[in-house]
């Protein structure tokens, strides 16, 4: 099996005030961090037989371009021990434009590093002081540009849509000048009022006022149709790319692959077997000292939870291949959700070619609704039904 790699680095010069990420603000907190981090890396792989192969990394965060270059190369050091990294293995840094700097990205490149995520979230300064973002526009530029000149040819810029008082022109433009830059891959996320964050509390409280439902699929129209006549790929519900360009470690998740994951708060699934670290570097830095893996919970992934999850990340990203799903789990979805698959073709929310059924644009937008309406045919149904043979692409086309 070959395996994914995520290493989440909590910490941040500043916290933006809408993210839920943990992070901290202790810079000071760094080195004895990457010192737990190496050794959480000894823990997970001390007793494996051999070294799991592995062709994707991604370093996420919290703001992983605050290391220093020795820093980074003892934790590529530690990485490229324990595991066997395959040829042309995509390994993805995150970057802050405002932490940018020119030889820290000759330090990335030396190590390996092939893709950079830029968290630029909007190209109008006074929506960047309102998310309090730490970078401004011409740092975006300059970043992007030196990203470049470094030998970066796999480049990916994430965006936010949808903030208060956000007018479309504003949103355009920054598509456009996101566009401009002709980065590889582009990420367009709603701005999401997740509890216990400031911009929550902030709404709660009757300071901010959030978008309804209807301006927010006005935006989300708005990047498709934008991004689309820019030939970019919608291949995920909030994920854009050139042709070929999209992010193989972030379809890691959407296919169900097997992960490992390091740092506090990191999520990762081995032997069908999902762990959690702790959300705290305090009791992660007590659990590795202790000669603990710092794992907060763990669960043992079901058939049944494994199913819902089939369905909603393969619907949610490039489709669900029906002999793969059926073959797995001995259900003809075809079959099963003939009905109300006609209903999705029928209002332009779904496709069935090749033995895939995906979601439209207009279907990524309601995916939640839809998946759960699938889930219900498939709950609902006989276990004759289940493995009918009934399921032809043509019945339903």
């Amino acid at each position: 099996m070959i395996y994914g790699l995520y290493i989440h680095f909590p910490f941040c010069v500043h916290k933006c005030f809408y993210c839920d990420f943990y992070s901290l603000e202790n810079l000071s907190l760094i080195e004895i961090f990457v010192e737990s981090l190496l050794i959480e890396i000894d823990l997970q792989t001390i007793n494996l037989p051999s070294k799991p192969k592995i062709d994707t990394i991604y370093l996420g965060g919290g703001t992983p371009s605050l290391l220093t270059p020795q820093l980074m190369e003892k934790i590529f050091a530690k990485i490229y021990d324990k595991f066997e990294i395959i040829e042309n293995a995509e390994i993805t840094i995150e970057c802050n434009p405002g932490t940018t700097d020119i030889a820290y990205l000759k330090n990335y490149k030396s190590l390996g590093a092939n893709r950079i995520s830029f968290g630029v979230q909007s190209f109008i300064p006074a929506e960047l002081k309102f998310l309090e973002r730490i970078h401004s526009v011409d740092e975006v530029y300059k970043a992007y540009n030196l990203a470049r000149k470094t030998g970066f040819d796999n480049i990916s810029i994430d965006l936010i849509f949808s903030l208060p008082n956000q007018s479309f022109d504003n949103w355009k433009f920054s598509l456009a000048q996101a566009i401009s830059l002709q980065p590889n891959h582009i990420s367009a996320y709603s701005l999401i009022y997740e509890e216990n964050t400031p911009l929550f509390n902030s709404y709660k409280k009757g300071k901010i006022a959030k978008n309804n439902s209807d301006l927010d699929a006005d935006f989300y129209n708005i990047t498709t149709e934008m991004l689309g006549l820019a030939g970019f790929n919608q291949y995920e519900v909030s994920n854009y790319c050139l042709p070929g360009q999209f992010s193989r470690h972030n379809c890691k998740y959407w296919n169900s692959s097997e992960f490992f994951a390091f740092g506090p708060s990191a999520v990762g699934v081995i032997d069908d077997v999902r762990y959690k670290n702790f959300s705290s570097l305090s009791k992660y830095n007590k659990s590795i000292k202790s000669n603990l893996r710092p794992i907060e919970y763990t669960e043992q992934l079901t058939e049944e939870i494994r199913l819902f999850e089939r369905v909603f990340l393969t619907l949610r990203a490039q489709g669900l291949d029906v002999n793969t799903f059926k073959n797995e789990f001995g259900i003809d979805i075809l079959h099963i959700c003939k009905e109300l698959f006609v209903l999705f073709i029928q209002n332009n929310f779904m496709t069935i070619e090749n033995g895939f059924i995906k979601l439209t644009a207009d279907g990524y937008f309601i995916g939640d609704d839809i998946t759960l309406k699938i889930m219900d045919k498939i709950e609902n149904s006989d276990y004759s039904c289940r493995n009918a043979n009934a399921g032809d692409v043509r019945d339903i086309l």
